[in-house]
């Protein structure tokens, strides 16, 4: 059983975080893959987010995901 880093079952959005601490190695990058790969065919959208995006530009990040989930950017209310 594989698990996303974080998850929205109702709106079947995962969320990968991406750093070079957790993935380093060979099989920690073939791992990340396969584990996007079974969500997808699931109907899962998954994003991809990096570390450095979510420590250094979190403003950025947050209308990705909300856009994601069917949030209205600037009011955060569901369509």
């Amino acid at each position: 059983m594989r698990y996303a880093d974080f998850a929205y079952p109702e709106a079947n959005v995962a969320i990968e975080i991406d750093s070079w601490e957790w993935h380093s190695d060979r099989q920690a990058f073939d791992a990340e893959r396969a584990r996007r790969n079974e969500l997808e065919e699931l109907g899962w959208h998954v994003l991809q987010i990096t570390t450095t995006q979510m420590k250094g530009q979190p403003m950025a990040v947050a209308p990705t995901v909300g856009t994601s989930l069917g949030l209205v950017p600037g009011s955060w209310k569901s369509v």
